[in-house]
């Protein structure tokens, strides 16, 4: 069983699922949109997309269209965008080079300098088949071959193109070359299952530049997800560590 998960992982290179991939990266000092500036600011206040649905009176489903990229900037309503920004208790600040910025009320708007990664956890996003971390799917495929979780398998998620799946989005949000990210990926079953992956993200991020990599799921079976002891390369080529962790819980769709 394991050797046909790994054909599904070959197989899928060859159906070119139109999606970012590892390694491509956007523009090197592109402009900060709107998307950028929300994931930034849910990542800094740790806020969930279900707390600013509720203060911002919009649906989860019309935020997270926003986050995975369904909603295009330009169809982004202004009132939609206030709404969030609002809800992040923010204000929104447009600077004359295009970028965006949610700011606290009466705070000037200002760029971090140095070396910085933001990590951001996206759910709803499809599997990535040439950009993706296989430690974990290759656990997890483990567990659904020896029937230790229920549902809908991966393999099947994977075939059907379904948007079923757990994104980690990297980005350079400091004005250095930075690289060599590496991390410890833990997930945790209701059931009992726990696995914990070392995981080494290669490469060297440009200021501005951004990438995707698909590394677990977003539904089924319950679960908690964390990202642990992340650490990177600085321009310096001194090795710096986060100050804080990334979690993603699912409540469980063993059925999905």
């Amino acid at each position: 069983m394991v050797f046909l998960f790994i054909i599904v992982y070959y197989y899928c290179e060859t159906i070119h699922i139109k999606e970012l991939t590892v390694g491509a990266t956007l523009t090197a000092g592109r402009v900060m949109n709107f998307r950028d500036a929300l994931e930034k600011e849910i990542r800094s206040q740790g806020l969930a997309v279900a707390e600013i649905a509720k203060t911002s009176g919009l649906s989860k489903g019309a935020i997270y269209n926003i986050l995975n990229g369904k909603t295009e900037e330009d169809r982004i309503r202004p009132s939609t965008r206030k709404q969030i920004a609002t809800a992040c208790n923010r204000e929104l600040e447009v600077l004359e080079d295009g970028n965006v910025l949610f700011v606290e009320p009466g705070v000037a708007p200002h760029f971090q300098s140095g070396s910085e990664i933001q990590l951001t956890l996206i759910p709803e996003r499809p599997f990535l088949n040439n950009s993706f971390i296989r430690e974990p799917f290759d656990w997890l495929h483990d567990l659904e071959a020896t029937q230790e979780t229920q549902g809908r398998l991966t393999v099947d998620r994977v075939f059907q193109k379904r948007n079923d799946f757990l994104s980690l989005i990297s980005e350079n949000i400091g004005l250095e070359d930075v690289g060599n990210l590496r991390l410890e990926l833990q997930v945790r079953f209701t059931g009992g299952q726990s696995g914990k992956f070392d995981c080494k993200l290669p490469g060297i991020l440009h200021p501005g530049d951004r990438q995707e990599r698909t590394i677990f799921l977003c539904t089924g079976p319950a679960f908690s997800l964390e990202l642990l002891n992340p650490v990177y390369i600085d321009g310096d080529g001194e090795t710096r560590q986060f100050s804080d962790t990334q979690k993603y819980v699912n409540e469980g769709y063993p059925s999905d």
